[in-house]
C-alpha cells in the first residue's frame, strides 16, 4: 500500500449461500471493526473458535448490525485496545447468538465498568449461560499528570457465591506503570499442602484467595511522584489482599512497609530479602516492627532465592506466626544443609509454631528421603516427624 492509501477501507459484502466457507477456526491478528467482523463471519457459519487480536467499534451503531449466526462457536478470545466500552462489548456478545463455553477477554480500555463484578454476573447469567471457563484481564495505567479511573463500587464483589461456585479467582499484578486485574479458573498454589485430605478449594478458602504480585518495587524511580503505596491503595479499593508474591529482591524496611499496608496477608512468596547481618535493624525499623508484629497474620512463606540463613532469621522475626516454610533449593545438598540449620534453630526456640518444611528440588526422588532421615538421626535431631516426596518437593512435617 502507498502511504497515502493507509486509511482506505474496502467493505466486504454480506455473503450469499453460495459463498459459505467450511472454516472452523479463525484468527484475525490485525485491527478489525465490529461491522467488518460481522461481514467476515457471514462467510463462516461453521466456526468453533474465534480469536480477535484487536477489536474496535469505529463509532458504528451496533444496533444497526444484524445478529451473527454462529451456532457452533464455543471458544472466543478477544483483545480490545481501542475505545470499546463494556456496554459495547455486552451488545457485541448479545449479537453472536452462540453458546460460548470458553471466553478470554483482554482489555486496556479504561472503562472502570469492566471491574463491576455484579454487572458481569448479571450479564453472564443472561447472555452466557453455557460459559464454563472465563479468562479476563484489565489494565489500569499509572503515569504522572494522568488521572487513572478509580473504582468506587463496593469492595470484594469478586468473592460472591457466583464467583466462588465457579472457582473463578481474582489476581492483581503490578507491572511497570500498570495494575493488571485478572480473573481466571482456580489452580492449586504453592502453599496448599493438605495432609488431612480436606477440601482445599472450599468456599471459605477461595474467598481468601486474592493474590497480589509485585515486580516493580520502586515505581518512583521512573515516575518521581507515584509510589508503591499509591498502587497498593488503588488495588485495595477493589478487593482485600490475602496472598502476596514479591518477584524481586527487597529490603527489610520496604517489606515491612508493604506488610503494614496489607494486614490481612496470610501467605508470602518472596524472591530474596536484602539484609546485612542477623538482627540488623535501625531504631526506627525496630519501632515499626513492634507496631507491625501484633497485626501480622502471615502463616506460610516461600523463598525462591534465599542466599543466606540470615534472610530466614530476619523473616521469622518479621513473621513470628509462620507454620509452613518452603524453600527453592539448588540441589539435595543444599536442602540437607538447610534442614540441619533450621531444625537446630527450632529446637532452641520453645514457642516456635513452624511445623512444615518444604524443599523444592530439581529431580527430587525417594532416595533423598532416606538420606534426610539418616542425617537427622546422625545429628541427633530426631523427633516425631513425617517425610513425603511429592513431584519435585520434599515435605518434612512434625507436630
Amino acid at each position: 500500500m502507498e502511504s497515502n492509501d493507509f486509511y482506505i477501507t474496502i467493505s466486504l459484502p454480506i455473503s450469499t449461500n453460495e459463498q459459505i466457507s467450511s472454516i472452523e477456526h479463525l484468527i484475525i491478528d490485525h485491527s478489525c471493526a465490529i461491522d467488518e467482523l460481522f461481514a467476515i463471519t457471514s462467510y463462516t457459519p461453521h466456526l468453533h473458535r474465534l480469536k480477535l487480536l484487536s477489536l474496535t467499534d469505529r463509532n458504528v451503531n451496533i444496533r444497526n448490525i444484524k445478529p451473527m449466526i454462529l451456532p457452533n462457536l464455543t471458544h472466543l478470545s478477544m483483545h480490545i485496545y481501542s475505545i470499546t466500552s463494556f456496554t459495547i462489548f455486552q451488545k457485541f456478545i448479545s449479537k453472536l447468538n452462540s453458546k460460548i463455553k470458553i471466553l478470554s477477554l483482554t482489555t486496556i480500555v479504561e472503562d472502570i465498568t469492566y471491574l463491576d463484578a455484579d454487572r458481569w454476573e448479571s450479564f453472564i447469567l443472561t447472555k452466557l449461560l453455557q460459559l464454563e471457563k472465563f479468562y479476563f484481564k484489565y489494565s489500569a495505567y499509572f503515569a504522572e499528570n494522568y488521572e487513572t479511573p478509580v473504582y468506587i463500587g463496593q469492595r470484594d464483589q469478586f468473592i460472591s457465591s457466583f464467583w466462588l461456585q465457579r472457582q473463578w479467582i481474582l489476581d492483581i499484578e503490578f507491572e511497570f506503570e500498570n495494575i493488571i486485574y485478572s480473573i481466571r479458573p482456580y489452580r492449586k498454589r504453592w502453599y496448599e499442602y493438605d495432609t488431612q485430605k480436606t477440601m482445599i478449594n472450599s468456599s471459605d478458602k477461595l474467598s481468601k484467595s486474592i493474590r497480589l504480585s509485585l515486580d516493580d518495587l520502586y515505581p518512583e524511580q521512573s515516575t518521581k511522584t507515584i509510589y508503591l503505596n499509591d498502587y497498593i491503595n488503588y488495588a485495595l479499593t477493589l478487593a482485600q489482599i490475602y496472598h502476596l508474591e514479591i518477584h524481586a529482591k527487597i529490603f527489610c524496611n520496604k517489606l515491612m512497609e508493604i506488610l503494614h499496608l496489607l494486614p490481612d496477608v496470610i501467605t508470602l512468596k518472596i524472591f530474596s530479602l536484602s539484609i546485612l547481618q542477623r538482627g540488623d535493624l535501625s531504631d526506627d525499623e525496630i519501632e515499626f516492627l513492634c507496631i507491625l508484629l501484633p497485626k501480622n497474620q502471615i502463616r506460610k512463606i516461600c523463598f525462591e532465592n534465599m542466599e543466606d540463613m540470615d534472610e530466614l532469621y530476619m523473616l521469622l522475626l518479621i513473621c513470628p506466626r509462620i507454620n509452613h516454610l518452603q524453600i527453592q533449593c539448588v540441589n539435595y545438598m543444599h536442602a540437607e544443609l538447610l534442614t540441619g540449620l533450621i531444625l537446630i534453630e527450632i529446637k532452641g526456640v520453645s514457642n516456635s509454631l513452624l511445623g512444615l518444611l518444604c524443599f523444592s528440588i530439581p529431580e527430587a526422588h525417594d532416595e533423598m528421603i532416606e538420606k534426610l532421615e539418616k542425617m537427622i538421626d546422625r545429628e541427633n535431631l530426631r523427633f516425631d516427624f513425617i517425610i513425603k516426596h511429592v513431584m519435585d518437593k520434599i515435605y518434612l512435617q512434625w507436630k
